[in-house]
């Protein structure tokens, strides 16, 4: 039987006490970490000039319908859809195809863009924050701050590339600047070093919402556990009373759920994976139990469960040989992996061993050729010293 912890959430009513009394508990928990403040210029693909820019570029060029007609029959007709599933018509399928286009040659424009802001910025032999900012000046691009983010969560107030948070971190008074950070759809951003915010308390008020949450959560896991406990009591004296697993569950309000037969080695359960059970550990369980027997309340993912040992079969000889047929097929599988990689490995050490053994046979050559040169030499300076 599994219970789920949603039966719980709604018994959980925090008063302002509990919360504050939580808080006061657990209060390192809710450190902010360090945070950093950059300031940036942004190159947006999806800004208004670089798309105009991009409209010019892809009127001039004359083999556009032909990279469009390309790009239809490429893709597939039927893949172009509209939000209810159904196959667009050849021309709104071209005018989706042009504003990919479009967006992918607004990208270009905008790297570009920033390319050449970015020389600029870096020419200065002083590497200082206020040449980004002297540069955005007089080229007419505004240098935007940012809100104090952490290295783990990045800035939330804009889209930004992955390794955004990573690459500010690593900024400082003394090397301030970056290199252009490069995204997809976010564009490119260059930034430089504002200030750091050092790692700090806050107050109740300003974390109110996600110490309630926190809460309710650890307060609905106590009274889950609570519950599984009692009900696990219940079974055990209802089974020795004499009393079906089933209908004591029943009793309690619960489904009993009816498992197929499984074994240790059993991959997949349905009936409990809906469940966010571990087959492993549920497996483990009931294995340990005695038939007629249940376990006790064991936790999971989005709740808990009791597993109830009906009993015990043997597998038929038939079974066994299906079985291990099957076994011994994936075990021939994986036999032969390992021979073959071993084999790989061999052939990688024999081959390299061989390449030792011509590069030494090379050098030796080599050598031998240099001192017969040198012998030769020594014999020509020789017999014209004896014909002067």
């Amino acid at each position: 039987v599994f219970v789920s912890e949603t039966n719980y959430l709604g018994q959980v009513k925090p008063s302002t006490n509990d919360i504050a009394t939580y808080f006061t508990n657990n209060i390192q928990s809710f450190r902010i970490p360090e945070r950093v403040v950059v300031n940036y210029v942004h190159f947006d693909p999806a800004n208004t000039n670089y798309l105009a820019e991009a409209e010019k570029v892809m009127a001039a060029n004359t083999n556009l319908q032909a990279r469009i007609d390309s790009h239809y029959q490429e893709r597939g007709t039927n893949n172009f859809r509209n939000a209810e599933g159904e196959v667009l018509s050849k021309e709104d399928a071209a005018k989706e195809i042009r504003a990919e286009f479009l967006e992918e040659e607004s990208g270009k424009v905008a790297e570009e863009a920033s390319r050449v802001f970015a020389n600029e910025v870096f020419k200065f032999p002083d590497v200082k924050s206020e040449n980004l900012f002297n540069v955005a000046k007089t080229m007419g691009y505004e240098v935007k701050e940012s809100e104090a983010f952490t290295e783990l969560d990045g800035p939330k107030e804009m889209e930004v590339p992955g390794e955004f948070a990573r690459i500010a971190f690593g900024l400082s008074t003394e090397e301030p600047l970056a290199s252009p950070i490069r995204g997809g759809e976010e564009g490119v951003f260059v930034i430089t070093f504002n200030r750091r915010v050092a790692s700090e308390l806050p107050t109740l008020t300003n974390v109110w919402d996600e110490v309630a949450e926190e809460y309710k959560e650890f307060k609905t896991d106590e009274v889950l556990r609570e519950a599984g406990r009692k009900l696990a009591t219940e079974v055990e004296e209802g089974l020795a009373a004499g009393k079906h697993f089933s209908d004591i569950v029943k009793a309690a309000k619960l489904d009993p759920v009816v498992v197929p037969p499984f074994s240790r080695t059993t991959r997949s359960i349905p009936q409990i994976e809906e469940f966010g059970v571990s087959i492993e550990e549920f497996a483990t369980a009931a294995f340990d139990l005695e038939p007629g027997n249940a376990s006790g309340f064991r936790g999971a993912r989005e709740g808990g469960y009791i597993v109830y040992l009906k009993k015990l079969s043997q597998v038929s000889e038939d079974r066994v040989a299906s079985g291990l047929e099957n076994y011994v097929e994936e075990l021939r599988g994986s036999r032969l992996g390992i021979v073959n990689a071993a084999w790989m490995e061999h052939e990688d050490y024999l081959s390299g061993a061989l390449a030792e053994r011509q590069a030494a046979e090379q050098q030796r050559l080599q050598r031998e050729a240099e001192e017969q040169a040198k012998i030769q030499a020594e014999t020509t300076v020789d017999t014209s010293s004896s014909a002067n």
